[in-house]
């Protein structure tokens, strides 16, 4: 075989050996970034979930934090009529007393 050519043929075997390297280098670095997108689009949902939780849980506690409001007035209330019950029936055990 001519010189020339076969110099020519090894550069060109050389070059697509190297070709080869570079896209097996590159068809596992696209590999490597589909798994590490895989992963983001997990910790995304993941995160995602937890917020959903976090506002319904907020929801849920505003609405039982105005419910035990209600509960607080009225326990005060009762608790204040409680208190006048007792005060009355004192008053009507002392006007039992005086003769």
């Amino acid at each position: 075989m001519n010189p020339l050519l076969k110099a020519q043929f090894d550069a060109i075997i050389e070059q697509l050996e190297t070709l080869g390297s570079v896209l097996e280098n590159n068809h596992e670095e696209v590999n490597k970034q589909h798994e590490e997108k895989e992963e983001l689009l997990q910790e995304k949902w993941r995160q995602r979930k937890h917020v959903t939780t976090l506002d319904r849980i907020a929801k849920e506690y505003d609405e039982v934090e105005a419910e035990n409001s209600q509960y607080r007035e009225e326990r005060t209330e009762i608790r204040q009529q409680l208190t006048d019950i007792v005060n009355l029936s004192k008053a009507l055990h002392g006007l039992q007393k005086k003769p």
